[in-house]
């Protein structure tokens, strides 16, 4: 860490700072998507470092094309849609801008939300990669070159996550009804499957020292993760405890299979394991244990996030105060375990994967979406566990001042995607070319925002 770095924090100034980031994020992603003529689909398509399009005719055929939509970034879209007009409708910012945002949003999540349910309608449901004109599902072949998925039954999958809550929080938001319950049922179906162990990703490789794609015998934690998120969400808007219940079953699932408290020789208490084996062994990846520092702060956020919309949602209930004490160990274990070992702080950033093993880092790359993640994770932490997050504290100024170091006045403030271990930008896709709108930092974002309110 450089001598500048801060450690301590004005909590006013820093929820102001957010408040401003978040705005800026989301007045940039729908003045971009009004500038498009309004279409169909949320176009991200752009470069981050120079706010210019990178989704030019001479790319159509490629992953950067404007010919491909990523599914994963419509149904994060919505989500992030609803979060930030729910946020400023309750008030967040009462500025004559952001509230004029209220009735842009509300006309993007629409006229989104109904072409997507059109494109669900015509084949069955979305996909990770899908052309842009008709919505047809596509992949990447084995030399890495755009072709149409082949035909056939495909398992449930992250697109289903993301879009299904996607739907059901722009349904509320709108009032729409029949988008809550529809979104309530694809999402509960996709959590069945996780249970079931029938979920397969559906991501398609794009860094090659990203390893995504499913391999037999290798189980990820990614998927309960992602739906304690949405069970949380659901919560929130539906006030049913089911989806309470079924949050806890999830975070229990990560606890007992992915994090280490003793069942994994030569391990350390709090290590959360990316991978394991069907019985329960932790999956070795070319001698590698491997962990990926951003996925394991994200869990202890989504699941720290059940926790408080739980109290919210329920009041502080014997049942509430017990789980929330049942997750403590687990929830500062790993954040004081994952930042411990992913944080960069020269560069000021979260590294993809560590060897559990050795301790060290197996790849450097810092994608940016780690650290609002990471924000709000400690944010819930010093809320639920004042007494007890001292790792949580800390990290919040350094956390803040290192997503700094990736925005972008180029492109609305959004945060470039990856920096290497030397804090340079480079051209390494996360998960998809196309930018976050403003999933990861602005739901992340105002998530803290709101922790710290006191």
């Amino acid at each position: 860490m450089t001598a500048t770095m801060i450690t301590t924090f004005d909590t006013r100034a820093l929820r102001q700072d957010l408040a401003d980031l978040v705005r800026a994020n989301i007045d940039y992603m729908v003045s971009r998507w009004e500038a498009k003529g309004r279409p169909e689909w949320l176009d991200t398509k752009v470069d981050i470092a120079t706010g210019m399009d990178f989704a030019t005719s001479d790319r159509i055929g490629t992953v950067h094309g404007p010919d491909v939509v990523y599914g994963w970034i419509q149904g994060r879209g919505l989500e992030a849609l609803a979060g930030h007009r729910r946020w400023l409708g309750e008030g967040a910012d009462r500025t004559a801008a952001s509230q004029g945002l209220i009735p842009r949003l509300d006309d993007c999540l629409r006229r989104l939300g109904t072409a997507l349910e059109r494109r669900r309608a015509e084949h069955g449901r979305l996909f990770f990669m899908m052309r842009a004109d008709t919505g047809a599902p596509l992949c990447l072949d084995d030399d890495g070159r755009l072709a149409a998925l082949p035909a056939g039954d495909l398992p449930p999958g992250f697109t289903d996550l993301f879009y299904s809550k996607g739907l059901a929080a722009a349904g509320s938001v709108l009032g729409e009804a029949s988008w809550v319950q529809a979104g309530s049922g694809l999402f509960g179906d996709t959590v069945k499957a996780i249970m079931a162990g029938r979920f397969v990703s559906d991501q398609q490789p794009m860094d090659p020292r990203n390893p995504v794609r499913p391999v037999p015998g290798r189980l990820s934690h990614g998927p309960a993760m992602i739906a304690i998120g949405g069970t949380g969400t659901l919560l929130q808007i539906t006030r049913d405890a089911a989806w309470w219940d079924a949050g806890l079953a999830l975070a229990r699932h990560i606890v007992a299979r992915h994090i280490s408290h003793g069942q994994f020789d030569g391990l350390q208490d709090g290590d959360l394991v990316e991978f394991i084996t069907p019985d329960g062994a932790p999956y070795d990846s070319a001698g590698a244990i491997l962990c990926d520092p951003g996925h394991a702060l994200e869990w202890v956020g989504l699941t720290a996030r059940l926790l408080w919309i739980g109290e919210a949602v329920m009041g502080r209930t014997a049942a509430v105060v017990a789980a929330q004490e049942e997750l403590q160990t687990a929830l500062l274990g790993v954040f004081r375990q994952a930042f411990r070992i992913g944080f960069n702080p020269e560069a000021g950033g979260i590294c993809k994967l560590v060897d559990l093993r050795t301790r060290r880092v197996v790849n450097g790359d810092m994608p940016w979406w780690s650290l609002p993640e990471t924000l709000r994770a400690a944010a819930l932490l010093r809320r639920l566990y004042p007494d007890h997050a001292t790792a949580a504290e800390a990290a919040l100024g350094v956390c803040w001042q290192a997503l700094e170091r990736y925005l972008s006045p180029a492109a609305g403030r959004l945060a470039v995607q990856t920096r290497d271990a030397a804090g340079r930008t480079v051209a390494v896709i996360p998960a998809c070319p196309d930018a976050d709108p403003c999933y990861h930092t602005g739901l992340s974002l105002i998530d803290t925002w709101r922790a710290l309110d006191r």
